[in-house]
């Protein structure tokens, strides 16, 4: 059966007992697609029971109406009551032991057409079946399965008479009444526009009522395997359903989590790149800082100003320096400023010529390492021929 999860092919068989162990068999593969029946293939065999069945298609569900010698049909009338099996078996059969016979009984109008098959017969047949690997979802005895088919014959009010019986049939093709009759016999029948042959129509119906069987009412012989074959089926059609809609929730579920997780993991391994960023970086700034930490330990015992040797600045302050000027006094020290190598030169001295003071302000300025040159004090004091200046030098 595999993993169907619909019954939408039918293998419909009519098997004719013909005498003894020969049998005539028509077969239709019957498909049910978009609400719509086909007809796929259909053949007649004869021969033995086995031979029969070693033809026929394996890989669909059966329908198989019993036909021939191996069934008695009879219709009673109606009567007040319940109808049980024994009670209909005898009605229409006297004398016959209703626990030997398989019952199929069908209503029409004020009477019920009784159909009754030897259980041995059919339980041999059935086994047969069943031997071969196929499986029998539905049983009826007789031809009275085409009055399923009645409501699509074209045309109005007829008489169709088929196995020594003729069905009255009105123009809706409601079955009306059930007559027998040996002499007349209807060779072709036309369904909804297409012609179907005598050979065809059984196995037809037999399809037909199974696929159907959730919008009409089948005529189905009352056989309790076949019964359970049929509910078992119909069973595991609903649980490969429901395990196919739950393994593609799953899937769809497992998926999901895939992903969710495919994308949290990428996200935490960027964060875990950004965290080892951060930490090398931290890890970096603590190393450069110690060094730096050290280096200016060691700037600080050696005398280190700042960036600018002394001597240097000596050299850069006195190139530019006339006979007019002297330093009386230079100081350096770190200043005010928070930069790195800033600091500031504080010169006292004198000169005797405001000019070449002047001048000499002007050049020192110019210095690229030099930020400002401020004159603090100037001015000539008793006693004291040259003019007296402070000069402050930032860098």
């Amino acid at each position: 059966m595999g993993w169907k999860t619909k019954l939408d092919h039918v293998l419909g068989v009519e098997l004719q007992v013909l005498t003894g162990d020969r049998y005539r068999c028509h077969w239709t593969v019957m498909k049910m697609k978009r609400q719509k029946l086909e007809s796929l293939e259909s053949q007649i065999l004869e021969g033995t029971v086995v031979e029969v069945i070693n033809a026929l298609p394996k890989q669909w569900p059966l329908a198989l109406v019993l036909t021939g010698k191996v069934v008695l049909s009879k219709s009673v009338k109606k009567e007040n009551g319940s109808e049980g099996k024994a009670k209909l078996i005898y009605s229409a059969f006297p004398g016959m032991i209703a626990d030997d016979f398989y019952l199929q009984a069908f209503e029409v109008g004020n009477t019920y057409d009784v159909t009754i098959a030897r259980k041995l017969t059919v339980d041999a047949i059935l086994s047969r079946f069943s031997g071969a690997g196929m499986e029998i979802l539905s049983l009826s005895f007789g031809s009275i399965v085409i009055s399923k088919l009645f409501p699509l014959l074209d045309g109005g009010d007829k008489i169709l008479c088929f196995e020594n019986n003729c069905y009255k049939i009105d123009k809706v093709g409601n079955l009306k009444s059930i007559f027998p009759n040996a002499d007349r016999a209807t060779s072709e029948f036309s369904l909804s526009g297409v012609a179907y042959s005598r050979s065809q129509l059984v196995s037809y119906a037999a399809g037909f009522q199974l696929l159907l069987k959730d919008r009409l009412d089948p005529i189905l012989a009352e056989v309790d395997s076949v019964r359970d074959l049929i509910r078992n089926y119909l069973d595991q059609l609903r649980f490969n359903k429901y395990a196919i809609a739950s393994m593609t929730g799953l899937t769809c579920l497992l998926l999901m989590s895939f992903l969710g997780l495919t994308y949290f993991d990428q996200q935490n391994m960027r964060l875990t790149r950004q965290v080892g960023k951060h930490s090398e970086v931290a890890r970096d700034q603590s190393m450069i800082s110690s060094r730096i930490t050290i280096a200016e330990r060691k700037l600080k015992d050696l005398g280190w100003n700042g960036g600018y040797s002394q001597a240097y600045l000596m050299d850069e302050l006195a190139l530019h320096t006339t006979r007019e000027i002297s330093f009386s006094s230079v100081g350096f020290n770190a200043g005010s400023s928070k930069r790195i190598g800033a600091g500031e030169v504080d010169i006292s001295g004198s000169t005797s010529s405001l000019q070449a003071l002047n001048n000499w302000i002007y050049e020192v300025g110019k210095f690229s390492w030099v930020q400002e040159v401020r004159l603090l004090r100037y001015g000539s004091f008793e006693f004291q021929k040259d003019y007296q200046f402070r000069i402050l030098v930032n860098y």
